[in-house]
């Protein structure tokens, strides 16, 4: 997979990380994925997930590059396969795709509810029985859409953010790495859908509880800025907050963490993962998909 590499400067990127001889942790982050890079082809599927889509798919994980839905979700399934064999951990904590925040706004965040519809959606209802029902925790990120623009860029980056449901605390839970160090206030359409989608299952008053993140210090760290809060939240024994600084540190060790899980799905199912690597021709700048018209009025 290393062989090509060097398009969007990823190479230089890691390579530039891997001699880094002031933060140590840094180095050994960046020479652990790299070598884990070289033991799959570049256009392997990605075992173990929803989508299968190639490895290469996930080049926006590394470099300065804003993270997509197909990186967040991998990144989400890999915490909640480590949640899974906690079972401390998994009988109070879920650990959801992007797409929970996606129906919910669907069914619940515009000016028209879509009880119906809501009702048909078998695996939401399970979450909420999970949740209202059994006082369990629901974690996940959202994606709130175009930010304004950064300091003389043109347009502005799309934006991911941790939130959650706590149906023990009766709390809903949100973090943003961009509020500065001011208290994080949840969109009013996010907000409108969780209070929704609550009112439907019990008539306990929830209050709003923040979520400790790292603040961001550019346009693009919104996504594993959002991971590493996931994770010292299902963790906090293991995990910690990373400083503005690290967070090269988190975008390696999420990369590493997906492709780890990808061998060891493809070794559990005996599917063989040792052909020759092709050369890396097409890490393109494009997204692999396109958000929903609907998120953009998150922050209205």
């Amino acid at each position: 997979m290393l062989q090509r590499f060097e398009n969007h400067g990823r190479r230089a990127w890691l390579n530039e990380h891997r001699q880094n001889i002031v933060n140590k942790n840094l180095c050994s982050e960046a020479d652990q994925t790299y070598a884990i890079l070289g033991k799959l082809p570049w256009n392997s599927p990605q075992f173990g997930f929803d989508d299968c889509k190639p490895i290469h798919t996930l080049w926006r994980t590394l470099g300065t590059s804003w993270m997509n839905t197909s990186v967040i979700d991998a990144a989400l399934e890999v915490i909640n396969v480590k949640a899974d064999v906690r079972f401390d951990l998994t009988s109070q904590t879920l650990i959801g795709h992007s797409d929970i925040i996606t129906k919910l706004m669907f069914f619940f965040g515009g000016n028209i509810e879509k009880p119906k519809e809501y009702t048909s959606c078998d695996w939401l209802n399970n979450i909420r029985r999970e949740v209202f029902q059994r006082g369990k925790r629901l974690l996940t990120i959202a994606h709130l859409g175009k930010l304004p623009a950064w300091k003389g860029k043109t347009k502005g980056a799309d934006h991911w953010v941790p939130v959650g449901v706590d149906g023990s605390d009766l709390t809903f839970l949100y973090g943003d790495s961009m509020c500065g160090q001011k208290t994080p206030v949840m969109p009013p359409a996010l907000f409108k859908a969780f209070t929704t989608w609550k009112s439907y299952h019990t008539s306990a008053e929830f209050t709003m509880a923040p979520i400790e993140i790292t603040q961001q210090t550019d346009n693009t760290s919104c996504g594993p800025c959002a991971l590493n809060a996931i994770n010292c939240l299902a963790f906090p024994e293991l995990d910690e907050l990373a400083k503005p600084e690290d967070i090269a540190c988190v975008r390696l060790r999420t990369l590493y963490n997906i492709i780890s899980h990808v061998i060891d799905m493809a070794d559990n199912t005996g599917i063989s993962t040792a052909s020759e690597a092709s050369e890396l021709t097409n890490w393109d700048d494009e997204d692999d998909e396109s958000q929903e018209s609907f998120k953009t009025y998150l922050h209205t």
